[in-house]
């Protein structure tokens, strides 16, 4: 007799991929009250969020006191050719400040400046730097 041994298990969301991305929108299916299964391919202790050679971008002014929100959108903007959605572009320059302290006061481990704020670099077509 054939005996199939697996397993099974039911969730309102199956979120494909465990990075950063991955782990945040399950943090916010979890937070709406919702059942949630993360799948991915790497062992639980090895995401490669920690390796991308990219980084989370926010408008702080740490480094560059001059950068603003406003940069930022017009940053994005124009190295999207200018066809992204300027409403969710502006959403995002305006609340990444905001998610970027989340995210860091969950364990995200930034670089700090000796003064204790955020550390940023230059990335991609970026003005300022606002890369962490």
């Amino acid at each position: 007799m054939y005996s199939n041994n697996h397993l099974t298990q039911i969730s309102n969301v199956l979120v494909i991929g465990c990075g950063g991305a991955g782990l945040r929108a399950a943090i916010e299916v979890k937070l709406a009250g919702l059942e949630v299964s993360v799948l991915g391919k790497r062992a639980k202790t090895d995401p490669h969020t920690v390796l991308a050679a990219g980084g989370i971008n926010a408008a702080f002014g740490n480094v560059d006191p001059e950068d603003s929100w406003k940069q930022h959108f017009t940053d994005t903007y124009l190295e999207g050719y200018g066809i992204g959605d300027v409403h969710q572009i502006e959403l995002m320059a305006k609340e990444s400040p905001l998610l970027v302290n989340e995210i860091d006061t969950w364990g995200a481990n930034f670089a700090k400046l000796e003064n204790g704020s955020l550390d940023q670099r230059f990335f991609g077509a970026h003005t300022y730097r606002r890369t962490f």
